[in-house]
Order: C-alpha cells, then structure tokens, then sequence
C-alpha cells in the first residue's frame, strides 16, 4: 500500500459520512501506527461526531521518517469507530481524506474504499432466556419420563 519511503506521517485527515437514522456513533479509537498518543508520539486532532451523520478524525505523527519505517507494514489500521444500531437498513459509510502527508511533509495520495453496513438486531434477551428456560422445561419432562 505504501512504499519504503511514502510512510503517513505527518498528518492524516479524514471524514466519514453515515446514515444517522440507522446508527448513532459511539466513539473511536485511534490505531498506533503513526504513534502512540499516550506516549506522546501523534496528537489526536480529531473532532469526532461534529454533525450528526458526519465524524472528523484527524491525527498527527511526532516520529522521524526512521522511526515511521520500522512502525508501519504495508497494511494498517488507521481507526476503529465504534456504532449502535437504532434501526435495522443499510447504512452507506462515505469515507474521504481532507489532508494528508507523508512522512517528510509531502502530500501524500491515498486510495480509499468507502463502503456500506448493515447492523443486524441482536434478539431481546428476554426471548433468549425464555428459550433457555424453555428448553430446561423440556429437559426435565424428558428425564421424568
């Protein structure tokens, strides 16, 4: 994904749109390859949720080109975000970048794959416990019998 020398570094930017009516955005956590923000190697920049449909994240790196090499693979987790389910559809999950750079400071181009999901409700634990207790009820008259 990204070559020897085009490591993100600097900054990173970006914007990720959703259905509101479908999921309420919970949180996000930041992943640590361009630094660990509780060591203060990256700040986290973000703003979050800003509208409702609409989250801003943003983190930048404090570690050298060097350090950047020998932290990131090809292929990394940038951030996880965190949804309820209000309501069951699909919800499409439009993701852009607003800035980024690499590790020297050049604008850095990226791919990027936007993408939909489609919460599944989880059934009410009261219909849970009563098949639960529904089969005991059944157990039971097997061994009576």
């Amino acid at each position: 994904m990204f070559g020897r020398y085009n490591k993100i570094g600097l900054v990173l930017m970006w914007k990720i749109r959703y259905n509101p009516a479908i999921l309420d955005f919970t949180g996000y956590t930041l992943g640590l390859y361009l630094g660990d923000i509780s060591l203060w190697e990256a700040v986290d920049l973000s703003w979050g949720e800003t509208t409702p449909g609409t989250i801003n994240l943003a983190e930048l790196s404090l570690l050298s080109v060097s350090e950047l090499d020998s932290l990131q693979p090809d292929s990394f987790t940038l951030a996880t975000l965190t949804f309820n389910t209000l309501a069951v559809g699909t919800s499409s999950l439009d993701i852009s970048i607003t800035a980024s750079g690499d590790a020297y400071g050049n604008p850095l181009s990226l791919d990027v794959q936007s993408g939909n999901i489609s919460p599944v409700p989880e059934p009410a634990t009261f219909i849970l416990i009563g098949f639960g207790l529904g089969g005991i009820g059944i157990l039971r008259k097997k061994r009576a019998i």
